[in-house]
């Protein structure tokens, strides 16, 4: 097992592989139609999407209106960053550079921290942040 997969067996659907490997609408799907049923997904009793689990996944943050930022730690999109936009219905999709390519933690997390010291040394970064 490599370095930095060691433990995650032990927290649960994190050992678990993340399913997908492209964009998902889950706002699109219909019970029977397009999916089937797989493990994770809710349906009503009319048969509507509900909500999914989505095992293999790690949130790292909370984007405000429902939008969440995961790290894909188990399946064969590993170490991408992915954002959960289903409140907007947007979907489920990689997070991408300028050059639409699938990002990395690292380059996530770096991107991240760009934007927020934009931020704050623009004046925007919100209460407890003051401009150097």
């Amino acid at each position: 097992m490599p370095a930095h997969r060691v433990g995650f067996e032990a927290y649960g659907s994190n050992g678990k592989p993340f399913l997908w490997t492209s964009s998902l609408n889950p706002d699109e799907w219909e019970r029977g139609l397009s999916i089937g049923d797989l493990e994770g997904v809710e349906w009503d009793k009319g048969g509507k999407y509900v909500g999914v689990f989505l095992p293999g996944a790690l949130y790292l943050c909370h984007c405000g209106c429902a939008i969440r930022i995961f790290l894909i730690v188990c399946g064969s999109c590993e170490g991408e960053v992915w954002r959960d936009s289903q409140a907007t219905g947007e979907g489920i999709f990689p997070e991408v550079d300028e050059h639409g390519n699938r990002m990395g933690f690292l380059d996530w997390y770096e991107l991240w921290l760009d934007k927020s010291l934009q931020n704050v040394s623009a004046g925007a970064g919100g209460p407890g942040l003051t401009n150097a």
